[in-house]
């Protein structure tokens, strides 16, 4: 295995498996970025292999339970577009028939410190708590960009991608879900046993649904 571009590599294990790749995109760090301003970061975006997602993080302010989108960037999935903040993931634009189309030293850095595994439970190195820190003092300008590509804020692409996952769900394991007069997405433990995937996007909705949107201040 070889770090010497700032990551861990093993090609013979990465070769025969692809299933980080095939899961979607792997996250951007800033310091990936020559330049953190808003006209650069468009211009990536403008190239369609890079996405804005948003990582959904409760907070207990003033004795009430609420939550905030917190923003940040990976490489882009297939299907996908460029404001893509809460879905299920499709395989990562920058999979080619050889692997990852980029040089080593190009990729992003949560898939160069993804450290490979031979039984497929590869691990991260990078902490969550720093990767998150590294992205605070950029949400004005992640704000003001999803704001250009879609239209609307972060919140509103926000509700209405948890209504599109409701509904994607619900089809998925039928006898699972229901979702009552409300909007709401209830689990009714049934025979399905749901994906991890699915698990992590109903905790989700269920935050969503029993806390209030708070805008989070920048600091």
């Amino acid at each position: 295995m070889s770090n010497n571009v700032n990551g861990y590599f093993d090609k013979k294990i990465c070769d025969g498996c692809g299933k980080c790749c095939i899961q979607g995109g792997c996250g951007y760090l800033p310091s990936d970025f020559e330049k953190m301003s808003y006209g650069f970061l468009k211009s990536k975006l403008e190239e369609e292999t890079i996405a804005i997602e948003a990582i959904i993080k409760p907070s207990f302010i003033d004795g009430e339970h609420t939550w905030y989108p917190l923003l940040a960037m990976r490489s882009r999935n297939i299907d996908r577009n460029i404001i893509d903040l809460i879905s299920y993931r499709t395989p990562c634009v920058l999979l080619g028939d050889n692997g990852c189309k980029y040089k080593d030293d190009e990729r992003p850095s949560l898939g160069r410190y993804l450290k490979p595994s031979e039984d497929g439970d590869c691990k991260q190195v990078l902490e969550r708590e720093k990767i998150e820190q590294a992205w605070i003092k950029h949400q004005d300008t992640l704000h003001g960009l999803v704001k250009y590509f879609s239209g609307k804020s972060v919140e509103e692409n926000i509700l209405e991608d948890i209504n599109t996952l409701k509904i994607q769900m619900k089809a998925k394991y039928p006898k699972s879900f229901r979702i009552d007069y409300k909007g709401n997405l209830h689990y009714v433990p049934f025979s399905d046993i749901l994906d991890a995937e699915t698990e992590d996007l109903y905790n989700i909705i269920v935050l969503t649904q029993t806390a209030k949107l708070k805008k989070r201040k920048i600091k």
